[in-house]
Formats: C-alpha cells, sequence, structure tokens
C-alpha cells in the first residue's frame, strides 16, 4: 500500500510537493543557489564548500595538501599571505563574481609547490593589492615545476590594479606541460602571462601550452607592459625549449602585445601555432606590436591596429628565426609608426602581409599610413647569419601618402658574411607607391664587406609594382637575379641593375608587321617602352616567305629597325626589361 501510494503522488502532484516529500532534499556536496531560481550544482563528496571571508582558503582545513578535492568559493576571499597548494587534483571553482585576493603586496596569490599537478583555478577573478609592488597571482616553483596548470575563464587582475611585479606576470610558468590558460583581464600595469624557462636557472622545459581568451579580451595598460611573453632557453643544439605552443587570443595593449622569444636567451617556441588579434591602445614603447620569433616549424596569424595613436615602434617584427610562415594585417595610420613588416636574422620562411592606413571609396590610394621615410616591409641582417630561402606571398602594401620609402627591402650589411640566396617573389605581392623621391618598388641590396657575403639566386615573378620612382632595384654584389616578367608602372626606372649574370625580363612584346622597301620603324611606347637599346631581344619571322631572312637593329630603349625583304609581312616577339 505505501509504494502504491508513491506511485500515486509522483503521477499527480505538482513538482514543487514532490521536491518537498523528497526524502534527502539538497544532496551532500551540492551548491544551493539561494532560492534564485536557477537551483544548484552537485559537486560530489570530494567538495568543500568555502564561505569566503578574510583567510577562506587558507583557513580551510587541509587546504593544499588534500589531493583529489574541489574547493568551491561562495563568496569574495582575501588572503594576507601565499597559498602554497602541493597536492595534485585541486580544483578551486568560484561563484560568478567572486574574486579572491591577496592583500599583502611582493607575495604571490598562488604559488604552485612540489606534486600540485593538475591544479584548476575555474571562473571568478584573482586580483591583488591596489598599486605598489605585487607578485604574480599564479605561480610555480622552478626547482619543482607540475603540470596540467589550468585557468578556465579566469579573469586576471580583477580588482585593475595598478601594481608592478618587476616584469614576472600575473601568471608565470617556468616548467611542464599541458598547461591551459583562457583568461581575461580588464587592466594590467605589468605583463600579463608570462612562459619563461630561461630566468630560472633550472631551465625546465615547456611544452603544450594552450592559451586563449574566449570570455574577453586581455586589456594591458602599461607603456612597459607586454600582454603574453614567451621566453624560452632555446639555443642551437640547446636544451629547454617551449613547444607546442597553442595561442588564441585577443588584446588591447598600451605597448607590445606578444613577444616571444626575442631578447631572451633562446630563439622562439617550436612546432607552435600563435594566433593574435592586437589592438593599440597606448603610444607602445617597444619596437612592435607583435614581436615574434621561432625556433623551427611555427605558423602565425597576427592582426594588428595602431588605432592611429602609435608613438614609437612597427607593426610585426620577427627576429632569430626558421622555418615559419605568417600571415599577417597590419593597419596603421600614425606617421609616427615604423613599417609594417621586419624580418631580422631570419631564414626558411614565408610571409603573407596585408598593409596599409586607411582608404575610402573614392580612392584606393591610403589617406594615413605609418611614416614616410620607412619600407612596408625590410627583411635583411647585419650579422653573418644565413637568412635565405623565403618566400614572399600574398602581400598588398599600400604605401602612405608622400612616402618617399621603398616598398621591400632585402639587405645584408654589416663587416660579416651572410648568406642571403634563394629568394622568392612571388606573382602575390602587390606594391602601390606614392611617386616619393628616391622610393623604390623592391629594393635587393649587398653591403657586406666580410669577404665570402653572399646574395644570389633570387628568383623574382611578376609582381605588380606601381607609383615608385624605380620599380626594381639590383645591387652591386646582388648575383644570379632572375626576373620572370613584372608589372611596373609609373616608374622613372623601371629597372635599375648593378647585379651580376641577372637574367631579366620584366615584359615582352608580341605583334606582327609589314616591310616598306624592305624595312619597318618600330616605335615603342606606354608600358612597352624598354630601359635601354641593351635591355631587350627581339626574334621573328618572314609570314610571307619562311626562307627570308630577319633582322634586327636596336636604336634606343622606344626604337629599333627590322630588316628583311621587299613588302613581306613579319611575325617578331621582344623581350627584355
Amino acid at each position: 500500500m505505501k509504494k502504491f501510494l508513491l506511485f500515486l503522488a509522483a503521477v499527480l502532484l505538482p513538482q514543487p510537493l514532490m521536491f518537498l516529500l523528497s526524502p534527502q532534499g539538497t544532496p551532500p556536496g551540492a551548491y544551493n543557489s539561494g532560492g534564485s531560481g536557477s537551483g544548484g550544482t552537485n559537486f560530489g563528496a570530494t567538495t568543500v564548500i568555502v564561505s569566503g571571508g578574510a583567510g577562506g582558503l587558507s583557513g580551510t582545513s587541509g587546504f593544499g595538501t588534500t589531493a583529489n578535492v574541489r574547493y568551491f568559493v561562495a563568496a569574495n576571499d582575501t588572503e594576507t599571505a601565499e597559498l602554497n597548494p602541493t597536492a595534485a587534483n585541486i580544483t578551486v571553482e568560484m561563484a560568478p563574481g567572486v574574486t579572491i585576493r591577496q592583500l599583502t603586496g611582493s607575495t604571490n596569490l598562488f604559488h604552485l609547490g612540489n606534486g600540485a599537478n593538475n591544479f584548476t583555478i575555474r571562473g571568478g577573478g584573482l586580483s591583488t593589492v591596489s598599486s605598489g609592488t605585487c607578485a604574480p597571482l599564479v605561480v610555480d616553483t622552478p626547482a619543482t615545476p607540475v603540470n596540467n596548470i589550468t585557468l578556465d575563464n579566469v579573469e586576471l587582475n580583477a580588482n585593475s590594479s595598478t601594481c608592478t611585479d618587476s616584469g614576472a606576470g600575473f601568471v608565470n610558468i617556468s616548467g611542464g606541460s599541458h598547461h591551459s590558460l583562457d583568461v581575461w583581464s580588464p587592466a594590467a600595469s605589468d605583463h600579463l602571462i608570462v612562459i619563461d624557462n630561461s630566468t630560472p636557472a633550472t631551465h625546465n622545459p615547456i611544452s603544450d601550452v594552450t592559451i586563449t581568451t574566449r570570455h574577453g579580451d586581455l586589456v594591458e595598460s602599461s607603456a612597459t607592459g607586454i600582454a603574453i611573453k614567451l621566453c624560452p632557453n632555446n639555443q642551437p643544439g640547446g636544451t629547454a625549449p617551449i613547444s607546442l605552443v597553442n595561442i588564441d587570443a585577443t588584446v588591447q595593449t598600451a605597448d607590445t602585445g606578444f613577444k616571444g622569444g626575442w631578447n631572451c636567451n633562446g630563439l622562439g617556441p617550436i612546432d607552435s601555432h600563435v594566433k593574435m588579434r592586437i589592438s593599440l591602445t597606448g603610444s607602445l614603447g617597444n619596437d612592435a606590436m607583435f614581436s615574434g620569433s621561432c625556433a623551427a616549424h611555427c605558423q602565425f596569424d597576427v592582426i594588428v591596429d595602431d588605432n592611429g595613436i602609435e608613438a614609437f615602434g612597427g607593426g610585426i617584427i620577427m627576429n632569430d628565426s626558421a622555418d615559419f610562415t605568417i600571415n599577417g594585417i597590419v593597419h596603421e595610420t600614425n606617421s609616427s609608426s615604423l613599417m609594417p613588416f621586419q624580418a631580422l636574422d631570419s631564414r626558411n620562411f614565408t610571409v603573407n602581409l596585408n598593409a596599409g592606413g586607411d582608404t575610402n571609396t573614392i580612392s584606393i590610394t591610403p589617406v594615413n599610413g605609418w611614416s614616410t621615410t620607412q619600407p612596408c616591409m625590410q627583411i635583411g641582417t647585419t650579422t653573418g647569419q644565413v637568412i635565405g630561402n623565403i618566400t614572399i606571398g600574398n602581400v598588398r602594401c599600400l604605401m602612405p601618402p608622400s612616402s618617399t620609402a621603398d616598398c621591400l627591402d632585402v639587405f645584408t650589411s654589416g663587416a660579416n658574411n651572410p648568406v642571403v640566396d634563394n629568394l622568392t617573389i612571388t606573382p602575390g605581392l602587390k606594391c602601390l607607391g606614392a611617386s616619393g623621391a628616391g622610393s623604390k618598388g623592391i629594393s635587393l641590396t649587398n653591403t657586406a664587406t666580410g669577404g665570402s657575403q653572399s646574395f644570389a639566386n633570387a628568383v623574382i615573378n611578376n609582381p605588380w609594382i606601381r607609383n615608385f620612382v624605380t620599380g626594381l632595384s639590383i645591387g652591386a654584389g646582388v648575383n644570379q637575379t632572375q626576373v620572370n616578367g613584372a608589372l611596373i608602372t609609373g616608374a622613372t626606372t623601371p629597372v635599375s641593375d648593378s647585379g651580376t649574370n641577372s637574367r631579366i625580363w620584366t615584359h615582352r612584346v608580341q605583334t606582327t608587321g609589314t616591310l616598306s622597301s624592305g624595312a619597318l620603324a618600330v616605335t615603342f611606347s606606354g608600358n612597352d617602352v624598354w630601359t635601354g637599346a641593351t635591355t631587350y631581344s627581339c626574334n621573328g619571322s618572314d609570314q610571307t616567305t619562311v626562307t627570308n631572312a630577319v633582322s634586327f637593329t636596336y636604336t634606343s630603349a622606344t626604337a629599333m629597325t627590322i630588316t628583311g625583304t621587299a613588302s613581306d609581312v613579319i611575325r617578331y616577339q621582344c623581350w627584355g626589361y
């Protein structure tokens, strides 16, 4: 009879009344939402609910030393000493809007000790002292690094502190693998995320790191701060790389949004993919909005925008790098900005770039841009390094109004012996200039003086170059350049060649003509004009009588004479530059 009545109640009574009849009520380990109608979350028997307040976590028995426990922080928590987890599989989860704050200057919030693998912070915010000197919110121990640090939808510097921590960052990781950071921040006056195995003497390898900003941007407010900084200890033949990095982040920064390797002891990450969207909010005190490096095998997808306020620095810089592809969009509208793209001491890479200022529906030419004395792209070395095997892919450069600079500079210089062989420029290169004095569409120069330097075997395939004083300039010491077509318009000097053994044709003329008394004077005009009487060559055949001889006399850059028989029709073609 009892079972039958319970059955009838389950079928006939409203759900709220059934809840009253439940013999269990809220199950053990559950967090009740306080009657707001959204229910609670059942965490299971290993969850400890922390009520917050002063020393909420630190005052919880066993915090940090008991493995396999989840701590649910239900209200704001303030701490005065660092929290030092040493057990595995600890999760700290916060209710919506809750923060955990460190009140003592120069003191870490969470300092992960030996054994604190699989440490997770989920939801809520982490904050520190309001100003002065602070320390990281989450940091590991270089002598005993841990694996599997996870920050899941965590707000860094939730109180928008203006404190600084000597560049240690609000998150500082010096070793281990499989770290996942999904974070955001409202503001910061120092670095936000630092992945660094170069500074600690232990030089621990770091691998499998994911950084995302799925719930908000990383906002970095300092003119000397960096939103995301990788500092590897990679060296040729050395140890302790940072590898398998996957970054997909949006950054608003007053300085550099990303810095990966340069000025550290290493050469950048290995086997990594970095996607960054960087919007400048300040004058920028470092070299570029994106400063990258790759030890080997990387892909970079980068969008940077100076928002018209950049006073120093450029768009994208790659240094000391090898074996990478970079796809960049650079929007620069401040005349103090430096070049959109620069690669120094780098090799075996491909670059695709879209660079320019503001345009409108009236004209394809930009109304503003970066400094008029800065090129769009600069690739080179002043050291003795090999920087060969470079491919210029799909590139569009819209030079600023009144620019006197070049579109693409590839150079060597200094008292050393660099090797800059096997440059490839594809038909994807499009350079729109402003006809400024001295400007060049493509400039290849070799002024290194070591004695064994080499700049050879460049291949240029049909780029589009418009409105530069010189379309293509090949300097002395640049050897065996092959030019397979080029659309060069609006240039006073389409091609200037001081190189050795260059093989150049920028265009070809193919047509027919009828002789008069055995001769035909041909005049070249428009885009058919050559640079001189010796820079083009022609051949042809008599279409009236195939056995009749045909010869060509080159008078000037605009004129030649065809000689043949009577009034025969001649089919001919000319190519050169």
